[in-house]
């Protein structure tokens, strides 16, 4: 549920700040997201190449299983 969620965030990134925060602390919720989370973040400060990123980010997410 918490992948869905973070997926849709990406595709609406106008209130781009606040999104950022509700994807930060999704991400803290994840137990087995630790390294992940730092990529995450990383990606999320650089949105100009957004569409690769969101692949990336999409992979990503399925590593913490």
């Amino acid at each position: 549920m918490e992948k869905t969620v973070k997926i849709f965030i990406l595709r609406r990134k106008k209130e781009f700040k606040m999104e950022k925060r509700v994807k930060i602390s999704i991400l803290r919720r994840k137990k087995e997201l630790k390294m992940e989370k730092t990529a995450e973040i990383s990606i999320l400060r650089r949105k100009k190449e957004f569409k690769m990123e969101k692949t990336v980010k999409i992979s990503n997410l399925g590593l913490g299983k």
